[in-house]
């Protein structure tokens, strides 16, 4: 028997979309992935309108065998958010709850570099679970490094995580983190892909996941990057849409974000409360005028000396002093270019 939304995802999909499941029963769809040259042979081989209502029927019957479910672009449970992407998806397939990325309080996401360091790894961890205290729903990759301890760090807090895949539903990645993945669902959480089962993780599929992990977000925080990485990616969408971003001083491509004035300083995990509401965080009563005006500025956008003379209309050796005197003090750090930024 035909399934009621055969013909709705052979729509959705298309020949240029993702290829549909083989022509194989269920249990083998569910247990291995086609390379992906024999899928598109198998798809220009069977051109009828019959047959690939049949292949788009037995892709949703797997579906729903392993828990999951196609959203379409016209359903009322569809995300308003991601119909602004550049290329929104036309169809959704799901596992978990994706309510919580309509009732959500705030979508925050988190993420980063796959090889972070410890201290970076705790500082998303402690985002995460800053952000799960406030009522905010988070969003990130799933990947190894950052995104496994934002995700992680939001299940420890009780808050509600979605994970965004650059696969099918069937081939999870990474594979380390499936006992990840089964505790998002557990806890009322989301795992969404706009990939068909059967697609493997590849490295074109990632731009498209991280625009998604963009849109679906009032606020991008970017714990630690590379100069270039998935992460700058995410951020660089989320500035096309007016979507506020965030980093963290210290790696190299946060520092870039800082320096250009395309994302706000972030100093530690608390500071995210601020930004999220629009309140100013106290500064120390022993600073001078001159020290709280620089950190006031520092706050607002990551500058240089330079940049604060100009900015503040303050003369440049005037600017340089005050900074050193706030580095030695632990209120600032100096980045790569001379760009510093609030501790």
């Amino acid at each position: 028997m035909m399934h009621p939304d055969a013909a709705r995802l052979a729509f959705a999909l298309g020949p240029a979309g993702p290829p549909p499941t083989p022509p194989d029963t269920i249990d083998a769809a569910l247990s291995r992935v086609w390379p992906q040259r024999e899928r598109w042979a198998a798809w220009r081989a069977r051109s009828s309108v019959h047959a690939l209502l049949e292949d788009t029927s037995r892709q949703l019957v797997a579906l729903e065998h392993l828990g999951g479910t196609a959203v379409f672009a016209e359903a009322s449970l569809f995300p308003a958010a991601f119909k602004r992407a550049t290329s929104p998806p036309a169809v959704l397939f799901c596992q978990g709850d994706l309510r919580i990325l309509q009732h959500a309080k705030t979508i925050v996401a988190i993420v980063g570099s796959r090889a972070a360091f410890r201290r970076e790894l705790e500082m998303a961890t402690a985002v995460a679970t800053e952000a799960a205290a406030m009522g905010c729903t988070i969003v990130s990759g799933g990947a190894i490094g950052i995104d496994t301890a934002a995700h992680q760090g939001t299940l420890t807090a009780g808050g509600k995580t979605a994970v965004i895949l650059g696969s099918g539903l069937d081939d999870l990645y990474p594979p380390r983190n499936r006992a990840l993945f089964s505790r998002v669902i557990e806890h009322g959480g989301l795992l969404l892909t706009p990939f068909a089962l059967g697609t493997a993780p590849r490295r074109s599929h990632f731009p498209a996941r991280n625009a998604l992990v963009a849109v679906a977000s009032a606020l991008v925080v970017v714990v630690a990057a590379a100069a270039r990485s998935g992460a700058l990616s995410t951020a660089r969408h989320a500035m096309k849409l007016g979507i506020p971003v965030a980093a963290f001083p210290g790696t190299q491509g946060c520092d870039v974000l800082l320096a250009k004035g395309q994302a706000r300083p972030l100093r530690r995990a608390d500071d995210l409360g601020a930004l999220l509401t629009g309140e100013r965080t106290a500064m120390d009563e022993s600073l001078m005028p001159i020290q709280r005006e620089v950190l006031e500025a520092l706050s607002m956008r990551a500058s240089s000396a330079a940049m604060l003379s100009t900015s503040l209309q303050r003369p440049l050796p005037e600017m340089s002093s005050t900074l050193l005197e706030l580095e030695l003090d632990g209120h600032v750090v100096r980045g790569a270019g001379g760009i510093y930024c609030p501790l």
